[in-house]
């Protein structure tokens, strides 16, 4: 996908990518549970006239730190990983693009006592043109299934 350069009707389309993104043979999107209320989307400016970008950061809070989100965890570290972030309307942001590298932080607390918080922290942050885009395309969940971005819907192919 990619962001217009120029917006021919509304804002809106400034800051939502066009198409979906092709995922090589037999990948697919990887989900991952966060705990509701604990994460948030930021975007700020950054540098000068006329060369700014944008930082985006998310962080988020999984409520695991079993093997799978220790897998992930050192996966995540060294990779350039590609977020979308489903948002309380139901639309989704993308964190991560091709011209610059996204940077994540993951951290695991194995909690204190009986009552101690505990889990999987996720620290994302990533340069880009667009305070974090929208994204509305496909978001490809196996061979059959999709979502479609634009609602939220779950569809069969």
């Amino acid at each position: 996908p990619t962001l217009p350069e120029t917006a021919t009707s509304n804002m809106a389309e400034l800051a939502t990518y066009e198409g979906d993104f092709t995922l090589e043979s037999d990948h697919y999107w990887q989900y991952i549970d966060l705990i509701d209320n604990k994460g948030k989307i930021e975007s700020e400016s950054q540098g000068d006239k006329p060369a700014r970008t944008f930082l985006n950061k998310f962080s988020a809070a999984h409520p695991e730190t079993n093997a799978e989100a220790t897998g992930f965890c050192r996966q995540a570290n060294m990779d350039n990983l590609v977020y979308l972030v489903q948002t309380r309307d139901g639309k989704f942001r993308m964190l991560g693009n091709e011209a610059f590298d996204t940077d994540t932080k993951p951290k695991q607390d194995s909690g204190e006592g009986v009552s101690g918080e505990f889990g999987t922290t996720l620290d994302i942050q990533v340069t880009d043109v667009c305070p974090a885009p929208f994204y509305a395309g496909k978001i490809q969940l196996d061979a059959t299934t999709y979502i479609d971005a634009s609602t939220g819907e779950k569809k069969n192919q």
